[in-house]
């Protein structure tokens, strides 16, 4: 796919621009507009000081401590909101605060800046707490450690909004005896609706100082007089802004760059990612460097580095690891660095990112949840031609958001869509892969494209799978495996329309994009992630009959509940109690006449070792009661396959009680024309109470152009039950 990286520059930066500007139209009928990214606070930056009472306009305060309007230091605009507090007793605080009106079930971030002057005998803290009338439903509580801290702190995290109607955020002084003391001042508070994880305040550089150069939120690194660092307009990534880094006449690992400090829970597993444009380097290279830090030692470094041009765009560089476990902050730089005396350079960072996951995902914003538009998710660029299109972040049934595009009048052998470059490993094991609804089609086919590059720009190899219907009205995972060129340095992964004749059209949703270091053709095949506000595994299809008892949820890794665990029926009848409690491990089923009427008792045998997990943090439960013959519980994932290709389904499966029913992992096969061809079915009935793998080979029919793979209990006869755990699902090829 060579003709597609040479587009020419001009090409690509008209199109930036025009991304940049158009706002485009509404899908009614399926999805509603994506939400909002505003800030729900009422003056922020405490920059409208209209009172004398010592707090900006918009805050209340609380508490006896000295409140006080300051000017230095900063982190944004001109003013900050400063608490000092003397001889507090024990558990007092003394806060600034604001309410807001809240919607119940919305993902939101909430955080904060902080400078801690001095602190002894209290600890800071950012706090909201939800309400519902006058009654306090739930709190969200971020600390920061009793320590000064020299230098401004992010804290904050995410949640979603409980069922409240507003929430009172506080940012705050606690004293943890009496005596309390200490000087703490505040700046550019956030709470906004987003599903976006992100931990770095302003990320993508679009909030600016007064003086309109400088990123709020951002410290300086070794600033000299062969140095600059400004805020720019062009070139950009995402949003209206980027941050610019240039610097000649480097020492031998000197530096020059933006850093910023967040409070970190440690022994979490992370993900780092940023969007660089090296527009000239020598002798030197660009960093996204992390230092994991306590109060008093450094304790280790996350490091992803590039020493070429990416030639004339953006390249995503992104790194996966494990907190220390005794790390309690993170300085994350975006850095110029000298390799030999006299390195030099510019380069520009947009789109940072810092996220708690599990997910081994390295692209950039690979679930389009963090937007700086609502046109393009942040990190992906779009490709088009002269074509009829549009492009539009929407927001689908868990409250996700997605990449819309739609397209028409697209020439032969042309295409619209979206691509990120990514930073790649020469000589490693890969997955692409995303998740594809075609709600049209015509004179066309879809597209998951990767090519790779070498350092100098040279075509080396490309990956393609391809689609040419539509989806039926839901996602397919459309996936492949790899292995990265040995003189590769990055790839360019596109999804993308391509026309077959003239007048080419489709309509089509994006979703977690992904390339990874394995080989599993399933999207979150590890049971991970969740949709949002629910237990429900992410991109996994639930099958279960409304009326019956059981249900299909994730757990994590919590200590096991040892008390009796009932399950009824949609009329609110005893269907299941279960005690799992090592040597008196047992369920009882219920049966009724139609009149209601208890009839039976059946005393079911049951085996668990107390695990839940196989790996990570969460895992999948299956369970059911009074399932009529044949009938089935589970979860399926429709993906797209490669004809006459050997393949291997791998499963994890504790399985803990089965009553006239197994477990099955079931695979049918279908044609172009969504015709069944053929299936593959694995079984058990053996319940043996901790992880056993499950596995079945096979080779994908000629005719074959997607699968549903399927993780099923299913019922031998009347009243049949079971209960089980599922783990560590891998489809590939062999």
């Amino acid at each position: 796919m060579k003709l597609l990286f040479k587009k020419t520059l001009s090409i690509t930066l008209i199109v930036l621009m025009l991304f940049i500007s158009t706002g485009l139209s509404d899908l009614k009928h399926v999805l509603a507009d994506s939400v909002s990214s505003e800030n729900l606070i009422v003056n922020p930056g405490f920059e409208n000081t209209t009172s004398n009472t010592g707090v900006a306009d918009g805050w209340g305060k609380h508490g006896t401590g000295v409140f006080n309007i300051v000017g230095y230091p900063i982190s944004g605009g001109s003013k900050a909101q400063k608490i000092s507090v003397n001889n507090q007793p024990y558990n007092e605080i003394s806060a600034v605060k604001q309410t807001v009106r809240v919607e119940p079930g919305r993902s939101y971030t909430f955080s904060g800046r902080f400078f801690i002057e001095k602190i002894s005998n209290a600890k800071v803290q950012l706090y909201a707490d939800f309400y519902q009338g006058n009654t306090i439903v739930d709190s969200k509580v971020f600390d920061l450690p009793s320590e000064a801290s020299i230098q401004y702190l992010t804290l904050g995290g995410n949640g979603i909004v409980p069922d409240t109607s507003s929430v009172v955020i506080y940012a705050l002084i606690r004293s943890t005896s009496n005596g309390g003391s200490g000087d703490v001042i505040i700046d550019n508070l956030v709470f906004k609706y987003t599903n976006d994880s992100n931990l770095i305040g302003n990320a993508d550089f679009e909030n600016v100082k007064n003086d309109q150069s400088t990123s709020n939120d951002w410290d300086y690194v070794s600033l000299s007089s062969n140095s600059s660092i400004n805020t720019v307009a062009y070139p950009v990534m995402s949003g209206t802004k980027a941050q610019k880094i240039s610097a000649s006449s480097l020492s031998v690992n000197g530096s020059v760059g933006v850093l910023q400090k967040l409070k970190i829970d440690g022994g979490k597993r992370f993900h780092i990612s940023g969007s660089l444009f090296i527009e000239a380097i020598s002798n030197a290279k660009a960093q996204i460097y992390i230092d994991f830090m306590n109060s008093t030692n450094y304790i280790d470094a996350s490091i992803i580095e590039y020493d070429q041009l990416s030639n004339g765009g953006y390249i995503t560089l992104s790194n996966i690891g494990r907190i220390p476990d005794n790390a309690t902050y993170a300085v994350i730089y975006v850095l110029l660095r000298g390799t030999k005396a006299g390195g030099s350079g510019t380069i520009y960072a947009d789109s940072l990112n810092f996220q708690y996951t599990d997910d081994s995902n390295q692209f950039s914003n690979g679930n389009f949840e963090s937007q700086g538009s609502s046109t393009i998710g942040n990190g992906w660029l779009p490709s088009y031609g002269l074509d009829t299109h549009s492009f539009q972040i929407k927001t689908e049934e868990y409250g996700n958001s997605v990449q819309y595009i739609n397209a028409s009048n697209i020439r032969a052998n042309e295409y619209v869509g979206v691509s990120q470059i990514l930073k790649v490993s020469p000589n490693e094991s890969y997955t692409i892969g995303g998740r594809l609804k075609v709600e049209s089609i015509n004179n066309a086919k879809i597209q998951l494209y990767a090519d790779f590059f070498s350092a100098q720009g040279a075509y080396l190899d490309a990956n393609v799978v391809e689609h040419s219907n539509t989806t039926y009205g839901g996602y397919i995972t459309i996936s492949n495996t790899g292995k990265v060129p040995s003189n590769a340095v990055y790839t360019r992964v596109y999804a993308l329309i391509r026309a077959t004749q003239n007048n080419g059209s489709a309509s089509i949703y994006i979703d977690d994009m992904n390339f990874s270091y394995d080989t599993n053709l399933l999207s979150n095949g590890d049971f991970e992630i969740n949709n949002f506000g629910t237990e429900i595994p992410h991109n996994w299809t639930i099958h279960k009959q409304l009326e019956l008892a059981g249900g299909v949820f994730l757990v994590k890794d919590n200590p096991v509940d040892r008390a009796v665990n009932n399950s009824y029926s949609s009329n609110g009848r005893l269907a299941m109690q279960s005690l799992l409690d090592g040597d008196k491990s047992f369920s009882i089923l219920f049966k009724y006449d139609r009149n209601g009427n208890l009839t039976n008792r059946i005393m079911a045998a049951t085996k668990d070792d107390g695990s839940r997990i196989r790996q990570g943090h969460k895992s999948l439960k299956v369970y059911a009661a009074d399932l009529q013959n044949n009938n089935y519980v589970g979860i399926s994932q429709n993906i797209r396959v490669f004809p006459n290709k050997s393949f291997s389904v791998e499963s994890y499966f504790d399985v803990n009680m089965l009553y006239r029913s197994k477990i099955q992992m079931y695979i049918d096969f279908y044609a172009q024309n969504g015709s069944v061809i053929s299936s593959n079915i694995k079984e058990t009935a053996e319940v043996n109470g901790k992880y056993v793998v499950l596995a079945n080979n096979g080779t994908v029919p000629s005719t074959a152009v997607t699968a549903t793979v399927y993780f099923l209990l299913r019922s031998t006869g009347d009243q049949g039950a079971g209960m089980f755990h599922l783990d560590s699902v891998n489809f590939k090829y062999n």
